[in-house]
């Protein structure tokens, strides 16, 4: 960023804009975290430690550390620090996009009846922006910007050749966004929409056969309370955050980059957190309607997705209403049972 650039209203405009924004994250990550902290020890340090007690851990404190170094004041004197610290961020931002497009990918896959199909096309599409991001890191510098900033910056250095490459094949993003740092954000995106659009419609369907069949047999079952237990609502947020980000990137600065980088993380794990309460909940009750009958009659054959790193991933939320209503649909212990094998 030249020294005019710098010292525009309207660029002065944008970080301004995105300092309140990355305040306000970084106090929606501190609240979530006092008011789950005691689930936290209850669902993962008071349980077995399985594969997606580490995820929940891993997305949870990863951004926790991220949000710290947020709040680090930049100074002159600190400037030597600047790339250490920015670097460190982003390193936490990328695990967290990674641990968001895993969960995805299993929880698909757990509602699909852990298809190896749906797990890795769902998680390639989530891991194509790593390698953008890895080759903006790699192009960037870190420079202190002075006031009236006073904050570490990145500057990504798109060498002439990748220009020339993104303007080659990336036209129709090259006439929708320029400078070319808009088009990265473009090609990093567009992979994580499709994801997120899938996720949904693969979870709508199944989601719709449920509501058929309870309508189909008179049982009170709204569309509402469906969405909300099958999670569509944590996926739409996490499309409408892409699609944000995408539409706000008009400058230099996007106002809303914070919050992108700390709510998806922050959606998936209170998600993992609600299905873990949910599962604890409904482990009593489970156990009496599975009495009496071998749960390895009735398990799948074919391995597909180890049950250990599925974990309670196809559970709904909310396991009392879930369960009242496929009661009032029928279902029998031995299919609870099997739903059991193949979702736990």
């Amino acid at each position: 960023m030249s020294s005019s650039d710098a010292l525009d209203p309207s660029v002065i405009s944008q970080f301004v804009t995105s300092e309140y924004v990355q305040t306000g994250a970084a106090a929606l990550v501190c609240y979530e975290y006092m008011i789950t902290i005691t689930d936290e020890i209850s669902s993962v340090w008071l349980q077995k430690f399985s594969p997606v007690s580490l995820l929940l851990v891993s997305t949870r404190w990863a951004i926790l550390i991220e949000t710290i170094l947020q709040l680090i004041p930049a100074t002159a004197d600190k400037y030597a620090a600047c790339k250490p610290i920015l670097i460190l961020m982003q390193v936490c931002v990328q695990l967290g996009s990674i641990q968001v497009a895993l969960f995805s990918s299993l929880r698909v896959s757990a509602i699909w009846g852990r298809s190896v199909v749906l797990f890795v096309v769902i998680l390639a599409l989530g891991l194509a922006p790593l390698a953008t991001n890895i080759y903006t890191l790699s192009k960037s510098s870190y420079p202190f910007l002075p006031s009236p900033f006073a904050i570490c910056s990145q500057t990504i250095n798109i060498s002439d050749g990748a220009y020339t490459v993104c303007k080659l094949t990336c036209r129709f993003l090259y006439a929708l966004t320029n400078p070319p740092g808009h088009v990265v954000v473009y090609i990093t995106r567009i992979p994580l929409i499709a994801s997120d659009i899938l996720v949904l419609i693969l979870t709508w369907i199944k989601t719709a056969g449920t509501f058929r069949t309870a309508r189909r047999l008179n049982v009170s079952a709204g569309i509402v309370s469906c969405l909300l237990r099958d999670g569509t609502i944590y996926f739409f947020i996490l499309l409408v955050l892409n699609i944000a980000q995408l539409l706000t990137r008009v400058g230099i600065v996007s106002p809303i980059a914070a919050l992108v980088d700390v709510m998806p993380p922050l959606l998936i794990s209170r998600f993992i957190l609600n299905l873990r309460h949910a599962v604890h909940q409904s482990d009593g009750n489970a156990a009496e309607s599975t009495s009496g009958y071998d749960a390895s009659q009735f398990s799948a054959p074919n391995f597909r997705i180890p049950p250990s790193l599925v974990g309670n991933m196809g559970e709904f939320l909310h396991a009392e209403e879930s369960e009242d209503m496929y009661d009032d649909l029928g279902w029998h212990a031995a299919e609870e049972t099997r739903l059991s094998s193949e979702l736990i």
